[in-house]
């Protein structure tokens, strides 16, 4: 019983991220997921330098810039289009 009730929890857990996907794709266009990617890796680095004690990022709070790209690419896109 154990089993099939967690398999249970499982389909829906994925079922409401597979669902959550198609409702933001989109709004991920390419240049937005480089962009959030290139947002990820500055992180992974900070969280290196934090380990090797070179620095004292609290990377903690600077999660929340990985979804500025969101707001900022298609701004910066008009913005360009105006000049």
């Amino acid at each position: 019983p154990g089993v099939i009730l967690s398999a249970l929890m499982i389909l829906i857990y994925q079922g409401l991220i597979t669902l959550a996907a198609g409702l933001v794709a989109p709004i991920l266009t390419d240049p937005n997921i480089l962009q959030m990617s290139a947002v990820g890796g500055a992180t992974i680095i900070g969280i290196g330098l934090n380990m090797l004690g070179a620095t004292k990022i609290r990377v903690g709070n600077l999660l929340p810039a990985i979804f500025l790209p969101i707001a900022y690419v298609p701004i910066a896109a008009w913005i360009s289009s105006l000049l």
